[in-house]
């Protein structure tokens, strides 16, 4: 069961939830929506970390926007795949107003809020996930962010942790107008963006 919620919430947040910080900024990338863009056709593509003797890759894509629940919410598809192994994965995300993320999934009986896109350095709050238990999340503001040959500023790392759970620990880490960036966990494959295509404008590293 730790496993699979690993697996699950990693890949859920990251379809989300990964890229310079100081490009010029864009309509669809101002205000809430500057550290997670959602626009259809946005992509980000990620390696493993670290990079040698493996082939994991990871690309995730805003595919569309669907109605559940009386609400709008961005569909993310993430396609892993890891030697002969191919994985595909879906979660759907709605951005407030006040900067609140939250995401949805086929089969849950809840919405969670993994991410606040305006919290501060060391803020922390929980929710109640879907497996019935209860989130801790801390927010960390980082700079000089190593990504390929490129230092990003005035990022976000999301952690997770679930006390009286084992091996399910990880951090999203998001940079302004570009989203997905970097994943840390602690059991499991951690990974980094190596190309992004965001509002347009197409980022390598």
């Amino acid at each position: 069961m730790k496993i699979q919620y690993t697996a699950i919430a990693c890949i859920a947040l990251l379809a989300c939830a990964f890229v310079a910080c100081d490009d010029d900024d864009s309509g669809e990338s101002s205000g809430t929506n500057s550290y997670l863009p959602l626009k259809i056709g946005n992509y980000w593509e990620f390696v493993n970390i670290p990079e040698i003797g493996s082939n994991y890759t990871m690309r995730t894509e805003v595919t569309r926007v669907v109605s559940f629940n009386k609400n709008e919410y961005f569909e993310l598809v993430n396609i892993q795949n890891s030697g002969a192994q191919t994985y595909r994965d879906t979660t759907y995300y709605r951005i407030t107003q006040q900067g609140y993320v939250y995401t949805w999934r086929r089969g849950w009986t809840i919405e969670e809020n993994p991410m606040r896109l305006y919290a501060d350095d060391d803020d922390t709050w929980k929710y109640e996930t879907n497996y019935d238990a209860e989130a801790n999340i801390t927010v960390n503001e980082i700079d000089d962010l190593e990504l390929g040959d490129s230092k990003l500023d005035n990022c976000k790392s999301f952690s997770f942790d679930i006390e009286q759970w084992a091996d399910e620990e990880h951090s999203i880490v998001l940079a302004p107008r570009i989203g997905f960036v970097q994943r840390l966990v602690g059991f499991g494959v951690s990974s980094r963006l190596v190309k992004a295509s965001v509002n347009g404008k197409v980022y390598t590293f």
